[in-house]
């Protein structure tokens, strides 16, 4: 009995988890906040970030992609 209750609701919570809106549709949209930080400062802000994880990926013996690919990688300021 337990077994089956709770095959129900696993059922019921796996078609919830796969429910989207059809064909695309947004369900809901705002429009972004301002930014509030130059994109100078941005993109240091990021490059630290990935040099940090880079890091910890090394001590972990996990490689990242050279600094200079993710820089590249990047919005333009033109987009920022």
């Amino acid at each position: 009995m337990r077994g089956l209750l709770l095959g129900l609701v696993i059922l019921g919570l796996a078609q919830t988890a796969q429910a989207q809106p059809a064909d695309g549709q947004l369900v809901s949209s705002r429009p972004c906040p301002p930014r509030t930080e130059s994109y100078d400062a941005w993109v240091a802000a990021r490059l630290k970030d990935y040099e940090e994880e880079a890091r910890l990926g090394l001590e972990a013996r996990i490689p990242q992609p050279p600094t200079d690919r993710f820089r590249n990688a990047l919005i333009a300021r033109a987009e920022y």
